[in-house]
Parts: structure tokens; sequence; C-alpha cells
């Protein structure tokens, strides 16, 4: 076997078998089968090659070489098919399509679905100042979706002067034992804490693996062979007798039934990711009052009723309240009696909470909601190059890749009047400008900055937790708006709070025009929301002439029930303390 045949099927066995990835579903299981199939890939294309050669023999070791110096340049190590060189090597776009300066420029992977990150965790030997363990690592599940997950370390045994380590999963909360992994150690080698800390780090320091499917993988290869083939016919061949093009047209066969190969498991896998996904389970919260009286009885009795007593105490409801939720996870034996109440379920829920991968979400519910969303507000990860509960660093164009499905996506659920947010901040707010103007009118994106730590004391927020690092200390961030003419939008007013005599507190100023080209105050009447019963009304309020009343800008520092809280000095998940909390 030539050098280049053994590196040509190590790339192909990259595509077909690539980096293990683990789960349930079918895009996990065609995964599987991909990879078993290699086997008979591989067979069949030896056949074939070795029947397109024929009497051009000569030309084996320079087929394979050519197989691989194209091939290579597409084929990555996670299984995926996208820009990992470039076609023309050495040239101006080599800059744009490699790692070490990665892409801003979208098209390195506009043409992938975005799977997952993962870190490609594999069992290794490491040694750190001569004494030798190995991690085995093949119990480690890969992460589901964008979930940050801790690993645990634990002894196995000590064999040949080899300490040996199983790496998992933490579960619950559990925590690597680092006093009884030394002590066990230490029955047999010399071993200190820092040593061991230098070992669990140099194991956790291993490559990063972003997985794509790619859209259309058969027409990408071939697009990308023409461009490269050129390139090799005119600069690599000055014999152009009829021998070397037979030779060029063997090429050109063996690369493009690789490419069929690959281009039909790339394709089942697109389908697969693209297939509506079934709900694995789904429970409903109803109101009391909504139910009937005997069945009320029965939920009042039934077992799973403390449990959801002890849920209406930690939300801060009073039991005896006539409208208490009723989650139907308590009384599961009992839903179908509850959902019964209703003629129309669909019609009678005013709110849907669904927890999942979100793009498989928005794909799977969008024949349902298509054009009926009056606002779609996403936070995503912001880019900040560090790992949360979740993971925060991608590379720019995988950040763009992931994001762009999902803009598009939930773009198509927009109203009419609808409204479209996104929230960022300076480390991918450029991005997000950049994409949201590819699908939107420019004229109908607005940027609004909004401190992020307002307080009571305009200045109290430079306490914040960020503030003490070296640098400037972090008070705002970004959220984009799209709207247009026919969106709904409420216009706000805001007093001065020293000298306001309109008693509305903590409410917001609502300012309803009065003719369509308002030019002034005088243009608009005036009042507050409250809730009558279940009815949000509209009351109107006399502004004074003397009462100074400004129209709320896209620099947000003055949102009157926000600056009037607490000082938010985490990021807690609560709505009381959180940077972008309720209000």
């Amino acid at each position: 076997m030539s050098n280049y045949e053994g590196k040509f099927y190590a790339a192909l066995r990259d595509v077909f078998v690539g980096a293990e990835v683990s789960g349930l579903g079918g895009f996990i299981n065609l995964m599987r089968i991909k990879s078993g199939y290699y086997r008979a890939i591989e067979k069949r294309l030896r056949q074939d090659i070795t029947l397109a050669l024929g009497d051009q023999l000569s030309f084996e070791g320079e087929l394979y070489e050519k197989l691989y110096e194209f091939f290579s340049r597409y084929f990555t190590e996670s299984g995926s098919i996208y820009f990992n060189a470039t076609a023309f090597h050495n040239n101006v776009y080599e800059k744009l399509y490699t790692d070490e300066k990665d892409v801003v420029l979208f098209w390195k992977t506009q043409m992938l679905y975005y799977v997952k990150s993962d870190t490609l965790f594999r069992s290794m030997p490491v040694e750190i100042d001569g004494v030798k363990f190995y991690f085995d690592a093949a119990a480690i599940e890969n992460k589901k979706a964008n979930e940050k997950r801790e690993l645990i370390f634990s002894y196995t045994d000590t064999k040949d002067g080899v300490v040996h380590l199983a790496v998992a999963h933490s579960e619950n909360g559990s925590k690597t034992k680092q006093a009884d992994i030394l002590k066990s150690i230490g029955k047999k080698i010399a071993i200190t804490e820092d040593i061991l800390d230098r070992a669990f780090r140099t194991f956790q320091r291993q490559s990063e693996c972003d997985f794509f499917i790619n859209k259309n993988a058969a027409g990408f290869l071939k697009e990308q062979f023409m461009l490269w083939s050129y390139q090799y016919f005119w600069h690599g061949s000055e014999d152009w007798g009829a021998t070397r093009v037979d030779q060029l047209q063997i090429l050109k066969n063996i690369a493009f039934k690789i490419i069929d190969f690959i281009g039909q498991f790339e394709d089942e896998l697109v389908r697969i990711w693209n297939k509506p996904k079934f709900a694995k389970n789904a429970n409903y919260v109803i109101t009391l009052d909504r139910i009937g009286d005997d069945l009320v009885k029965k939920i009042r009795a039934h077992s799973g009723y403390a449990k959801q007593v002890a849920e209406w105490q930690a939300l801060g409801i009073d039991q005896g309240n006539p409208k208490a939720p009723i989650d139907t996870v308590f009384f599961k034996d009992l839903e179908l009696d509850i959902l019964a109440q209703f003629d129309n379920l669909d019609e009678s829920l005013d709110g849907w909470l669904i927890k999942s991968e979100n793009y498989q979400a928005l794909h799977t519910i969008l024949p349902k909601f298509k054009g009926k969303v009056q606002c779609v507000y996403i936070d995503p990860p912001f880019n900040t190059g560090k790992d949360f509960l979740y993971v925060d660093k991608y590379r720019h164009s995988t950040w763009l890749t992931l994001m762009n499905d999902r803009v598009i996506l939930s773009s198509k659920f927009l109203s009419g009047d609808g409204n479209y947010f996104l929230h960022l901040d300076e480390n991918a707010n450029y991005l997000g400008r950049i994409l949201l103007q590819a699908h939107f009118s420019s004229s109908a994106l607005k940027e609004i900055i909004f401190d992020t730590n307002a307080t009571k004391d305009e200045e109290a927020d430079l306490y914040g937790y960020k503030s003490f690092g070296f640098g400037f200390a972090l008070k705002k961030q970004t959220i984009f708006h799209v709207s247009d003419e026919n969106s709904f939008f409420i216009k706000l007013f805001k007093p001065n709070r020293r000298t306001t005599q309109l008693g509305i507190g903590q409410m917001d100023l609502i300012g309803n025009p009065k003719k369509d080209s308002p030019r002034g105050l005088d243009d608009y009447e005036y009042g507050v929301e409250k809730w009558s019963g279940d009815k949000l009304l509209f009351g109107k309020i006399t502004v004074p002439n003397d009462e100074k009343i400004y129209p709320l800008g896209d620099l947000w520092t003055d949102i009157y029930s926000f600056t009037q809280s607490e000082m938010r000095v985490s990021e807690s998940l609560s709505f009381t303390s959180s940077q972008k909390p309720e209000h």
C-alpha cells in the first residue's frame, strides 16, 4: 500500500466513521449504520479502482495522491463535510478557510446544519514528573445539545507502575473524591496532590469538535472538485496525450463515485435532521376554576395533591386560591378527565412551553404556529469564549451557522403585526446585526442598548459582580429589534420621577397616537394599563401642561420599575436578581 493510499482511506474513514457520537434517536442510529457500512464501502471502492485503472496501473500512485489531496480538504475528524482547507492551497482564500484564522465570512459553513459541539475525550496515557497515568474514558457519553457536563475521576488500580483512572460525567452533582484517589495511589506509588491535579488538567485539554450535516454534500463536493481539477489540469500537467486524458477521466470517475457514496448518507442525515419529532411527554397547567367541582374533589383527594401543594408553596400561591394552577404531572391518571373539560383544547390553551433542542422544536411546531406569533425573543449564547452551564465558545463561523438556521425558522412564526428581538452583548452583537440584515430589511432593524445593572442610585451598579475585573466595568448589552409599519407597538413615555404629580408609581405611561403622523406631545393621549378581573384595560390620564414627560428612547437606563429595584449582583436565574428581570 502506498503512503497516499493509506492516507486517503484514513480520510475516508473519518467521514464514514468520524468521531464517536453517542445518544438516542434516528440521527444517532444512522451515524452508527454509516460507521458500520464503511468496511463495505472500502472493499467495493478498492474493486472499482482496480477495475477503472485497467492497464493504467502506473497511474495508481498518483490517483491516490490526488484523491487524498482533494478530499482531505473537505473531510473533518468529526465526520462533517465542509471547508477543512480550500481548493486553492497556499492561495489568499486559505486565509479565510483555515481554523487558525477562523472565518467571520459566513460562507465557510453556511451550507451546513449545526448539530452540536463536543470535546472528544478519548482514553489516553498521561505522564507527569515520571508518574504514569492511564485515563479510561470509555464510559463518557457525549453531551446533549449545548449542555456542559462536569467530569469526575475515580481510581481503578495500579498495574505495572501505571495508575489507572476511570473518567465519567458527573451525575446529580457528584464530585471527584481526590483525597481517596491520592490515598489509594499512595499505597503503591509516591504522588503529590499537585501531580494529580496536573494529570487531570492534561487529560481535559483535548480538542473540541463541531458536528455538522452538509445540506447538499454531493453538490458541494462536485462543485469543489471541478474547481480543484481545473487548477490541477492546467497547472499540474503538460502532457495532454490520450493516455493522460484517460488517466484524468479515471480520477474524475472515481472521485464522483466516492462523492455519490458520501452524498447518499449525508442526504439521509439531512432528511432525519429535518423530520418532525415526537414529544416524549407533555403536561398541562390548568387553573382550578376551569375544572368541574366533582373533578376538583378527586384532585384534592389524590395522592399527588401533596406534591402540588408543595409546588404552590414554592411559587408563593395560596392553596385556597380558586384560580390556583393544577399541574397534571402530579395527576397523570386523571389527566384525560381534566382535558375532557374542554371542547377544543388547542383554542383553550393560552400558552405553550417547550423544552427541546431549539432547531428541532422550531421545525416541528412550524406548521401549527406559522404566521401566528406576535413576539419572537431570542437570548442565545453570546459567544463570550467561556463556559457556563452551557457551551459559550464557538468559532465565529460555527456560531453564525447555528444562529442562521434558527433565525430563518423563527422569523417564519411572526404574524403580520409581530416584533422580533435578538439579545446579545459586545462579543457577538456585530455578527447578530449582519445576520438580521441578511433576512430583514435594514430599515426595519433598530438597536436598543440597555443598562444591565441600573439602580435608583445611578452609580451603585458599578459595585456589581462584573465590575472589579481589570478594564472598564460592564454596564450595557444590546437588543436588536425588527419591526415594520404594521408591527404592534406601544409607545412609552416617562415622567420626571422627582417632580411628577401623575401618581402612577412604577407603572409605564403609555402614549396612543391621535393621528397618523404624530409630531409632538399634544398628538398623543396618555394613560396606564390596569387589570380589571381578567382583562387589561387602558385608563386615560390627563397630563397637565407643566408636567414634564419624555418619550422612551433606545438607551434604556430609565425604566422606572427596573431602576428602582435592587442592585443585580449575580447571574441568578431568578427574575428578581438577574441582569434581565421581568420588568
